[in-house]
């Protein structure tokens, strides 16, 4: 059926094929029918993190500070983003975020960086957290950073450094005059082995 529209713009129509005649009066139409295809734009919104991860690597017990690392934030879809926002999850207090870049609109193609570091003083061990960027939008995405804290093999006392002190304890404890905890030990086994030697 056809229905009379006056005006010169239509809205609020659903995605389909629509048939169009100019009418000359109220009765009679002055045109053929020409076929309109109306499509309901839908924006994409979508952001990216790069790098895609990133591992900060093993250090000894009493590292330094670490230089901070930059990771940027892209608009890959082609809409414009508001209020973009970069959060930790996980581990979070064991690594410090500067997001002072961050909380901007991006326009597609756009970019913004924020700077990631662990932070000082963490104990033994691997450290993980989640870095998630989130719009207005909901264009969303994460990345995982990790950082491990490892006493070199052959630390004897765990004081982040191979040396003359280590070699000094292991030659007391194996000529029987010094003694070793479990621990210092354990640094001691160098090629871990399962007998659980002292390698000398």
């Amino acid at each position: 059926y056809w229905t009379s529209i006056g005006g010169s713009s239509v809205t609020c129509y659903n995605n389909d094929t629509y048939y169009v005649r100019y009418r000359a009066n109220k009765t009679e139409l002055a045109s053929e029918a020409v076929a309109v295809y109306v499509h309901k734009y839908i924006p994409t919104c979508t952001i990216k993190i790069t790098p895609t991860g990133y591992d900060f690597g093993t250090v000894a017990p009493g590292y330094s500070d670490f230089a901070p690392v930059t990771f940027t934030l892209t608009n890959t879809g082609d809409a414009e983003l508001n209020g973009v926002s970069v959060t930790l999850s996980g581990g979070a207090t064991d690594f410090s975020l500067n997001k002072s870049k961050t909380l901007v609109n991006l326009a597609p193609g756009g970019t913004t960086t924020f700077t990631l570091t662990p932070v000082a003083g963490l104990t033994e061990g691997t450290d993980r957290a989640t870095v998630n960027v989130h719009s207005d939008q909901d264009a969303t995405d994460s990345i995982t950073v990790t950082f491990t804290v490892k006493t070199p093999l052959g630390d004897v006392n765990g004081d982040g450094e191979v040396n003359a002190v280590d070699l000094t304890a292991l030659a007391r404890y194996v000529a029987h005059i010094g003694t070793l905890s479990e621990e210092e030990r354990t640094r001691a086994n160098v090629d871990q082995d399962a007998a659980g030697n002292i390698d000398a």
